[in-house]
């Protein structure tokens, strides 16, 4: 019978994947390690967490993010290593409910 180490397999990965939400010109960006939040929506802050956090795969939260997202990425310049990143929306059509700190349904965070 085989031992679970013989089982096991590891991979590294190179790059790793996030997860955006952009409400109320704000948005919070995620890998579950690290948070970036900024309370003003910035296309060059954006890009430097994202450049920060390594990502090769965004996902958003809802539909406007995605399509908030997809027009910052369009401003980006042709050589931007993040213009053409998949995009990929998170969503079991479910409204992601209030902001544990505001209280709001429109908070990014």
């Amino acid at each position: 019978m085989p031992t679970s180490e013989e089982n096991t397999q590891v991979f590294f990965h190179s790059q790793g994947l996030a997860l955006v939400c952009i409400r109320n010109s704000g948005f919070t960006l995620t890998n579950g390690v690290v948070s970036y939040a900024m309370d003003r929506e910035c296309p060059h802050e954006l890009f430097k967490f994202l450049h920060h956090l390594n990502v090769g795969t965004i996902c958003v939260t809802d539909q406007h993010t995605k399509q908030t997202f997809k027009d910052i990425q369009a401003s980006w310049i042709s050589s931007s290593p993040f213009k053409r990143t998949p995009v990929m929306l998170n969503s079991n059509g479910r409204e992601l409910g209030q902001c544990p700190f505001c209280n709001q349904t429109t908070c990014h965070r």
